[in-house]
């Protein structure tokens, strides 16, 4: 497929998927966000909190960086020494491009995100004894008001995009799985449901664009296009 095949495909598939969710968030934004974190809120459901809360951590970033930064560790060192044996392989330099991929993915949803959290400056559920979900303070580094979108959210999205890529057969679990770490934000009163969706739709599609870019401006060296075309 020529890059400009996957261009148009990746435009179409942005914009309908982009669609689709903000409409979703939208609708979520006016009526489940506030009622959900009611709903969590009820004592006979606080072991379904605490579960959450063991959960919830796996989304954060130094997490994800940790296990990118790793995997290009160990994937280069393998396709170095095969290197020096003279023994050719596709697949070790694939995997070492792939973890690169995986860690500016990472810095690319991520700075993408951190400035819509500024701008859009949104209360979080637990700052309201009430989880007012409509209360906004715009251009704000404070904690509190750095709700929307949902950094956990767009870390898991983010790993789950390289790793459906990496292993394409199991993708149906992997974003199920994301969705569920994602949703754990909810549960324990960090996040409204409508800055999951539009956190995890930064981290889907920030990933593959920036995947675009490295085929775009590094076709021969960093490229994954043999398995996104």
């Amino acid at each position: 497929m020529s890059l400009k095949q996957v261009s148009d495909n990746l435009l179409k598939y942005s914009f309908l998927l982009a669609l689709f969710i903000v409409t979703l968030a939208t609708v979520s934004y006016f009526l489940w966000d506030q009622n959900l974190s009611l709903y969590f809120n009820n004592e006979d459901l606080m072991p379904h909190r605490k579960f959450g809360k063991l959960l919830t951590d796996i989304g954060l970033g130094a997490n994800s960086f940790a296990v990118a930064f790793l995997s290009f560790v160990v994937f280069y060192s393998c396709d170095k020494k095969l290197k020096r044996r003279n023994w050719q392989s596709k697949e070790w330099p694939w995997l070492k491009s792939w973890s690169l991929n995986y860690f500016f993915a990472l810095i690319f949803s991520g700075f993408i995100l951190n400035l819509s959290k500024f701008f859009i400056g949104r209360q979080r559920p637990h700052v309201s004894a009430t989880f007012e979900s409509q209360i906004f303070v715009p251009m704000n580094l404070d904690s509190y008001f750095q709700s929307m979108p949902s950094g956990h959210s767009q870390v898991v999205f983010t790993s789950a995009t390289m790793f459906a890529i990496l292993w394409p057969r199991a993708s149906v679990f992997i974003y199920l799985l994301a969705g569920l770490l994602a949703f754990t934000r909810v549960v324990v009163h960090a996040h409204f449901l409508s800055d999951i969706l539009i956190g995890s739709l930064i981290g889907h599609l920030g990933t593959l664009c920036c995947l675009w870019l490295f085929q775009r401006y590094s076709p021969n060296k960093y490229s994954l296009s043999s398995r996104l075309s």
